[in-house]
This record gives C-alpha cells, structure tokens and sequence, in this order.
C-alpha cells in the first residue's frame, strides 16, 4: 500500500467520521 493511497483513505476516513459527529 502506498502512502499517498494511505493517507487519503485516512483523510476520507475523518471526513465521514466528522460528518457523522456534526450530524
């Protein structure tokens, strides 16, 4: 697994984590 593959799975994972919490 690449980095970059690594650390957008990572900022999508906060993002839907964030959406979750405001909702």
């Amino acid at each position: 697994m690449s980095q970059l593959h690594y650390v957008s799975s990572l900022s999508c994972f906060t993002f839907i984590t964030d959406t979750t919490h405001t909702i």
